[in-house]
Protein backbone atom coordinates (compact mmCIF):
# COMPACT_ATOMS: atom_id res chain seq x y z
CA UNK A 1 0.00 0.00 0.00
CA UNK A 2 1.45 3.29 -1.05
CA UNK A 3 1.35 5.85 1.71
CA UNK A 4 1.43 9.50 0.81
CA UNK A 5 0.75 11.30 4.05
CA UNK A 6 2.07 10.80 7.59
CA UNK A 7 1.77 13.00 10.65
CA UNK A 8 2.88 12.70 14.28
CA UNK A 9 1.63 14.72 17.21
CA UNK A 10 4.15 13.42 19.69
CA UNK A 11 7.30 13.88 17.63
CA UNK A 12 8.46 17.41 16.92
CA UNK A 13 9.55 16.68 13.34
CA UNK A 14 7.43 15.12 10.57
CA UNK A 15 7.82 11.41 9.99
CA UNK A 16 9.14 10.75 6.50
CA UNK A 17 9.25 7.11 5.47
CA UNK A 18 8.97 3.87 7.38
CA UNK A 19 12.64 3.70 8.35
CA UNK A 20 12.39 6.87 10.38
CA UNK A 21 9.11 5.73 11.89
CA UNK A 22 10.65 2.53 13.20
CA UNK A 23 13.79 4.30 14.40
CA UNK A 24 11.74 6.30 16.91
CA UNK A 25 10.89 4.63 20.21
CA UNK A 26 7.52 2.97 19.55
CA UNK A 27 6.24 3.97 22.97
CA UNK A 28 6.29 7.62 21.90
CA UNK A 29 4.98 7.43 18.36
CA UNK A 30 1.46 8.23 17.28
CA UNK A 31 0.72 8.06 13.56
CA UNK A 32 -1.99 10.53 12.64
CA UNK A 33 -3.68 13.35 14.47
CA UNK A 34 -5.18 12.76 17.90
CA UNK A 35 -8.91 12.57 17.01
CA UNK A 36 -9.75 14.57 20.15
CA UNK A 37 -7.66 17.54 18.97
CA UNK A 38 -10.22 19.68 17.10
CA UNK A 39 -9.12 22.83 15.21
CA UNK A 40 -11.23 25.93 14.62
CA UNK A 41 -14.15 24.88 12.42
CA UNK A 42 -15.94 26.53 9.52
CA UNK A 43 -19.74 26.99 9.68
CA UNK A 44 -21.51 23.66 9.21
CA UNK A 45 -18.35 21.66 9.95
CA UNK A 46 -18.63 19.54 13.09
CA UNK A 47 -15.21 17.90 13.30
CA UNK A 48 -11.97 17.53 11.34
CA UNK A 49 -9.74 14.47 11.83
CA UNK A 50 -6.43 13.90 10.08
CA UNK A 51 -5.50 10.40 8.88
CA UNK A 52 -2.14 8.75 9.42
CA UNK A 53 -1.83 7.92 5.75
CA UNK A 54 -3.62 7.97 2.40
CA UNK A 55 -2.94 6.20 -0.88
CA UNK A 56 -1.61 7.88 -3.98
CA UNK A 57 -4.64 6.60 -5.89
CA UNK A 58 -7.87 8.62 -5.64
CA UNK A 59 -11.33 7.38 -6.64
CA UNK A 60 -14.67 9.02 -7.38
CA UNK A 61 -18.06 7.33 -7.43
CA UNK A 62 -19.53 7.27 -10.93
CA UNK A 63 -23.31 6.92 -10.52
CA UNK A 64 -23.92 6.24 -14.19
CA UNK A 65 -21.43 3.36 -14.24
CA UNK A 66 -22.16 2.25 -10.65
CA UNK A 67 -18.48 2.02 -9.82
CA UNK A 68 -15.52 3.91 -8.43
CA UNK A 69 -13.26 5.34 -11.11
CA UNK A 70 -9.70 6.54 -10.69
CA UNK A 71 -9.30 10.29 -11.09
CA UNK A 72 -6.23 12.42 -11.71
CA UNK A 73 -7.75 15.69 -10.52
CA UNK A 74 -7.99 15.73 -6.76
CA UNK A 75 -6.68 17.67 -3.73
CA UNK A 76 -3.10 17.14 -2.62
CA UNK A 77 -4.27 15.82 0.71
CA UNK A 78 -7.41 14.60 2.47
CA UNK A 79 -8.96 15.27 5.86
CA UNK A 80 -12.00 13.62 7.45
CA UNK A 81 -14.43 16.55 7.58
CA UNK A 82 -17.64 15.70 9.44
CA UNK A 83 -20.33 18.19 8.54
CA UNK A 84 -24.05 18.76 8.66
CA UNK A 85 -25.62 16.87 5.78
CA UNK A 86 -27.47 18.70 3.01
CA UNK A 87 -29.48 15.60 2.12
CA UNK A 88 -31.22 12.85 4.18
CA UNK A 89 -28.85 10.11 3.11
CA UNK A 90 -29.22 6.58 4.45
CA UNK A 91 -26.01 4.82 5.51
CA UNK A 92 -25.90 1.05 5.83
CA UNK A 93 -23.45 -0.38 8.36
CA UNK A 94 -22.78 -3.98 9.36
CA UNK A 95 -20.65 -4.39 12.48
CA UNK A 96 -18.10 -7.19 12.71
CA UNK A 97 -19.66 -8.49 15.93
CA UNK A 98 -21.67 -7.34 18.93
CA UNK A 99 -20.05 -9.89 21.26
CA UNK A 100 -16.50 -10.58 20.05
CA UNK A 101 -14.84 -7.66 21.83
CA UNK A 102 -15.99 -4.55 23.74
CA UNK A 103 -13.74 -2.47 21.49
CA UNK A 104 -16.08 -3.19 18.57
CA UNK A 105 -18.87 -1.58 20.58
CA UNK A 106 -16.73 1.56 20.65
CA UNK A 107 -16.58 1.46 16.86
CA UNK A 108 -20.35 1.02 16.59
CA UNK A 109 -21.12 3.82 19.06
CA UNK A 110 -18.73 6.24 17.37
CA UNK A 111 -20.29 5.56 13.98
CA UNK A 112 -23.78 6.03 15.43
CA UNK A 113 -22.79 9.28 17.14
CA UNK A 114 -21.22 10.74 14.01
CA UNK A 115 -24.14 9.76 11.80
CA UNK A 116 -26.58 11.34 14.24
CA UNK A 117 -24.51 14.52 14.48
CA UNK A 118 -24.41 14.82 10.69
CA UNK A 119 -28.14 14.15 10.33
CA UNK A 120 -27.76 10.84 8.49
CA UNK A 121 -29.96 7.76 8.90
CA UNK A 122 -28.44 4.43 9.98
CA UNK A 123 -29.46 1.04 8.59
CA UNK A 124 -27.74 -1.43 10.91
CA UNK A 125 -26.78 -5.10 10.84
CA UNK A 126 -24.58 -7.53 12.80
CA UNK A 127 -22.18 -9.87 10.95
CA UNK A 128 -21.65 -11.91 14.15
CA UNK A 129 -18.04 -12.90 13.38
CA UNK A 130 -16.90 -15.64 12.79
CA UNK A 131 -20.16 -16.60 11.08
CA UNK A 132 -19.74 -17.15 7.34
CA UNK A 133 -23.46 -17.07 6.59
CA UNK A 134 -24.88 -14.13 8.55
CA UNK A 135 -22.77 -11.45 6.80
CA UNK A 136 -24.33 -12.42 3.48
CA UNK A 137 -27.92 -12.38 4.76
CA UNK A 138 -27.29 -9.14 6.69
CA UNK A 139 -25.95 -7.52 3.51
CA UNK A 140 -28.99 -8.65 1.54
CA UNK A 141 -31.34 -7.30 4.23
CA UNK A 142 -29.58 -3.92 4.35
CA UNK A 143 -29.48 -3.69 0.55
CA UNK A 144 -33.26 -4.18 0.38
CA UNK A 145 -33.63 -0.98 2.44
CA UNK A 146 -31.80 0.95 -0.29
CA UNK A 147 -28.95 2.68 1.54
CA UNK A 148 -27.06 5.40 -0.29
CA UNK A 149 -23.72 3.98 0.86
CA UNK A 150 -22.69 0.83 2.74
CA UNK A 151 -19.95 0.54 5.40
CA UNK A 152 -18.87 -3.10 5.71
CA UNK A 153 -16.97 -4.58 8.65
CA UNK A 154 -16.62 -8.03 7.12
CA UNK A 155 -13.05 -9.32 7.32
CA UNK A 156 -13.60 -12.84 5.92
CA UNK A 157 -12.08 -12.95 2.46
CA UNK A 158 -13.86 -16.15 1.45
CA UNK A 159 -17.30 -14.48 1.56
CA UNK A 160 -16.26 -10.96 0.55
CA UNK A 161 -17.71 -11.14 -2.95
CA UNK A 162 -21.02 -12.57 -1.74
CA UNK A 163 -21.35 -9.89 0.94
CA UNK A 164 -20.70 -7.01 -1.46
CA UNK A 165 -22.73 -8.40 -4.38
CA UNK A 166 -26.12 -6.95 -3.29
CA UNK A 167 -24.58 -3.49 -3.28
CA UNK A 168 -22.93 -3.91 -6.67
CA UNK A 169 -26.29 -5.03 -8.00
CA UNK A 170 -28.03 -2.09 -6.30
CA UNK A 171 -25.49 0.52 -7.45
CA UNK A 172 -24.42 1.32 -3.87
CA UNK A 173 -20.81 2.38 -3.10
CA UNK A 174 -19.06 0.34 -0.41
CA UNK A 175 -16.53 1.39 2.21
CA UNK A 176 -14.60 -1.63 3.48
CA UNK A 177 -13.22 -1.67 7.05
CA UNK A 178 -9.96 -3.48 7.94
CA UNK A 179 -10.05 -5.81 4.92
CA UNK A 180 -9.69 -4.96 1.25
CA UNK A 181 -12.19 -5.79 -1.50
CA UNK A 182 -12.20 -4.94 -5.21
CA UNK A 183 -14.27 -1.93 -6.18
CA UNK A 184 -14.46 -0.45 -2.67
CA UNK A 185 -12.83 2.28 -0.61
CA UNK A 186 -10.60 0.84 2.10
CA UNK A 187 -10.48 2.36 5.56
CA UNK A 188 -8.42 0.91 8.37
CA UNK A 189 -5.04 -0.21 9.43
CA UNK A 190 -1.99 -0.30 7.21
CA UNK A 191 -1.24 -3.85 8.27
CA UNK A 192 2.31 -3.75 6.95
CA UNK A 193 3.18 -0.75 9.10
CA UNK A 194 1.33 -2.02 12.18
CA UNK A 195 3.11 -5.36 11.87
CA UNK A 196 6.51 -3.75 11.51
CA UNK A 197 5.76 -1.45 14.43
CA UNK A 198 4.84 -4.45 16.60
CA UNK A 199 7.84 -6.54 15.54
CA UNK A 200 10.27 -3.68 16.02
CA UNK A 201 8.94 -3.14 19.53
CA UNK A 202 9.30 -6.84 20.39
CA UNK A 203 12.84 -6.96 19.01
CA UNK A 204 13.80 -3.89 21.05
CA UNK A 205 12.20 -5.48 24.12
CA UNK A 206 14.27 -8.65 23.62
CA UNK A 207 17.44 -6.58 23.27
CA UNK A 208 16.71 -4.75 26.52
CA UNK A 209 16.13 -8.10 28.21
CA UNK A 210 19.48 -9.34 26.96
CA UNK A 211 17.96 -12.19 24.96
CA UNK A 212 20.31 -13.34 22.19
CA UNK A 213 18.31 -16.28 20.81
CA UNK A 214 14.65 -15.63 20.06
CA UNK A 215 11.66 -17.26 18.39
CA UNK A 216 9.21 -15.16 16.38
CA UNK A 217 5.96 -16.97 17.07
CA UNK A 218 2.95 -15.92 15.00
CA UNK A 219 -0.65 -16.49 16.06
CA UNK A 220 -2.49 -16.66 12.75
CA UNK A 221 -6.18 -16.74 11.83
CA UNK A 222 -7.64 -18.75 8.99
CA UNK A 223 -9.73 -17.16 6.21
CA UNK A 224 -8.78 -13.54 6.92
CA UNK A 225 -6.81 -13.00 3.72
CA UNK A 226 -3.29 -11.84 2.95
CA UNK A 227 -3.93 -8.18 3.82
CA UNK A 228 -4.77 -8.85 7.47
CA UNK A 229 -2.26 -11.69 7.71
CA UNK A 230 0.47 -9.13 6.95
CA UNK A 231 0.22 -8.03 10.58
CA UNK A 232 1.83 -11.33 11.55
CA UNK A 233 4.22 -11.68 8.61
CA UNK A 234 5.62 -8.16 8.93
CA UNK A 235 5.90 -8.47 12.71
CA UNK A 236 7.99 -11.62 12.29
CA UNK A 237 10.04 -10.02 9.50
CA UNK A 238 10.89 -7.05 11.75
CA UNK A 239 12.06 -9.44 14.47
CA UNK A 240 14.20 -11.41 12.02
CA UNK A 241 15.69 -8.16 10.71
CA UNK A 242 17.16 -7.49 14.16
CA UNK A 243 17.71 -11.15 15.06
CA UNK A 244 18.77 -12.87 11.79
CA UNK A 245 19.10 -16.24 13.53
CA UNK A 246 15.61 -16.11 15.02
CA UNK A 247 13.45 -19.19 14.69
CA UNK A 248 10.10 -18.48 13.00
CA UNK A 249 7.08 -20.56 13.95
CA UNK A 250 3.29 -20.25 13.83
CA UNK A 251 0.16 -21.51 15.54
CA UNK A 252 -3.47 -21.20 14.41
CA UNK A 253 -6.29 -19.70 16.45
CA UNK A 254 -9.74 -18.15 16.14
CA UNK A 255 -10.47 -17.14 19.76
CA UNK A 256 -8.97 -16.44 23.17
CA UNK A 257 -9.56 -20.03 24.24
CA UNK A 258 -7.96 -21.64 21.19
CA UNK A 259 -5.01 -19.24 21.47
CA UNK A 260 -4.44 -20.38 25.03
CA UNK A 261 -4.69 -24.06 24.14
CA UNK A 262 -2.48 -23.77 21.04
CA UNK A 263 0.15 -21.78 22.94
CA UNK A 264 0.12 -24.22 25.85
CA UNK A 265 0.71 -27.07 23.39
CA UNK A 266 3.51 -25.11 21.73
CA UNK A 267 5.20 -24.39 25.05
CA UNK A 268 5.01 -28.08 25.96
CA UNK A 269 6.57 -28.99 22.61
CA UNK A 270 9.30 -26.34 23.06
CA UNK A 271 10.41 -26.63 26.69
CA UNK A 272 13.74 -24.89 26.07
CA UNK A 273 12.38 -21.82 24.28
CA UNK A 274 13.47 -18.84 26.39
CA UNK A 275 13.04 -15.73 24.24
CA UNK A 276 9.67 -16.20 22.57
CA UNK A 277 8.36 -13.04 20.88
CA UNK A 278 4.70 -13.47 19.99
CA UNK A 279 3.01 -11.59 17.14
CA UNK A 280 -0.79 -11.60 17.28
CA UNK A 281 -3.62 -10.33 15.07
CA UNK A 282 -5.66 -8.88 17.95
CA UNK A 283 -5.84 -8.70 21.73
CA UNK A 284 -8.39 -11.50 21.98
CA UNK A 285 -5.59 -13.81 20.85
CA UNK A 286 -2.83 -12.07 22.80
CA UNK A 287 -4.72 -12.50 26.08
CA UNK A 288 -5.06 -16.24 25.45
CA UNK A 289 -1.35 -16.51 24.69
CA UNK A 290 -0.46 -14.61 27.88
CA UNK A 291 -2.73 -16.92 29.88
CA UNK A 292 -0.86 -19.94 28.49
CA UNK A 293 2.54 -18.51 29.45
CA UNK A 294 1.26 -17.83 32.96
CA UNK A 295 -0.28 -21.29 33.24
CA UNK A 296 3.05 -22.84 32.28
CA UNK A 297 4.94 -20.64 34.79
CA UNK A 298 6.98 -19.23 31.88
CA UNK A 299 5.88 -15.60 31.92
CA UNK A 300 9.47 -14.35 32.04
CA UNK A 301 10.44 -16.41 28.99
CA UNK A 302 8.30 -14.58 26.45
CA UNK A 303 6.87 -11.27 25.32
CA UNK A 304 3.45 -11.00 23.70
CA UNK A 305 2.36 -8.14 21.46
CA UNK A 306 -1.33 -7.37 21.17
CA UNK A 307 -3.29 -5.39 18.62
CA UNK A 308 -6.21 -2.99 19.35
CA UNK A 309 -5.25 -2.06 22.95
CA UNK A 310 -8.50 -3.31 24.46
CA UNK A 311 -9.42 -2.95 28.13
CA UNK A 312 -8.39 -6.57 28.77
CA UNK A 313 -4.93 -6.11 27.30
CA UNK A 314 -4.44 -2.75 29.02
CA UNK A 315 -5.26 -4.37 32.36
CA UNK A 316 -2.61 -7.05 31.83
CA UNK A 317 -0.04 -4.49 30.66
CA UNK A 318 -0.73 -2.32 33.70
CA UNK A 319 -0.52 -5.25 36.13
CA UNK A 320 2.93 -6.08 34.76
CA UNK A 321 2.81 -9.73 35.77
CA UNK A 322 2.03 -11.34 32.41
CA UNK A 323 3.88 -11.94 29.16
CA UNK A 324 1.62 -9.42 27.38
CA UNK A 325 3.90 -6.38 27.34
CA UNK A 326 2.34 -4.05 24.76
CA UNK A 327 -0.47 -3.57 22.24
CA UNK A 328 -0.93 -1.39 19.17
CA UNK A 329 -3.85 1.01 19.65
CA UNK A 330 -5.77 1.27 16.34
CA UNK A 331 -7.97 4.19 17.47
CA UNK A 332 -11.07 2.01 17.06
CA UNK A 333 -13.00 4.34 19.34
CA UNK A 334 -12.66 7.03 16.64
CA UNK A 335 -13.38 5.00 13.49
CA UNK A 336 -16.64 6.86 12.90
CA UNK A 337 -14.72 10.15 12.85
CA UNK A 338 -13.19 8.92 9.59
CA UNK A 339 -15.87 6.65 8.16
CA UNK A 340 -18.80 9.04 8.19
CA UNK A 341 -16.84 11.84 6.43
CA UNK A 342 -15.65 9.29 3.85
CA UNK A 343 -19.29 8.38 3.22
CA UNK A 344 -20.25 12.06 2.99
CA UNK A 345 -17.49 12.78 0.47
CA UNK A 346 -18.55 9.85 -1.70
CA UNK A 347 -22.19 10.89 -1.63
CA UNK A 348 -21.30 14.52 -2.34
CA UNK A 349 -19.41 13.46 -5.46
CA UNK A 350 -15.96 14.27 -4.13
CA UNK A 351 -12.84 12.23 -4.93
CA UNK A 352 -11.41 10.29 -1.98
CA UNK A 353 -8.20 8.29 -1.54
CA UNK A 354 -8.61 4.62 -2.40
CA UNK A 355 -7.25 3.73 1.03
CA UNK A 356 -7.20 5.75 4.23
CA UNK A 357 -5.40 4.81 7.43
CA UNK A 358 -6.17 5.84 10.99
CA UNK A 359 -3.78 6.78 13.80
CA UNK A 360 -1.61 4.07 15.45
CA UNK A 361 -0.01 4.18 18.90
CA UNK A 362 1.92 1.52 20.84
CA UNK A 363 0.60 1.14 24.39
CA UNK A 364 2.92 -0.30 27.05
CA UNK A 365 3.63 0.23 30.75
CA UNK A 366 4.95 3.74 30.07
CA UNK A 367 1.67 5.13 28.70
CA UNK A 368 -1.09 2.65 29.58
CA UNK A 369 -2.71 5.17 31.93
CA UNK A 370 -2.67 8.05 29.44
Amino acid sequence: MSTKQFRSILVAIPIVGLALLLAISPTTVTMGQDPTDTPTLEPGVLKVTEPAGISDTWLQWDKSACEFKEVSEHPDTWSAVLRESDAPYKVGYATQSETLSPILTLVDNNIRDNLAAAGLELIYGNNDYPSTTLPVSVAETIALQKPDVFISFNVLEAIMDAVNKPFRDGCVPVIQIEATAPGTIFFGTDNVISGKLAGSYLADYATKKGWTQVTALGVRQLNVGAALDARITECQNAIVEKFPDAKVDNIISDSTATSQTATADWLTANPDAKGTLVCTMADIFAVGVANAFKGANRTEEGAVMGMLATADSRALIKAGDSALVASVDFSFAYFGDYLVPIAQDILDGKPVPASINQALTVIDSSNVDQ
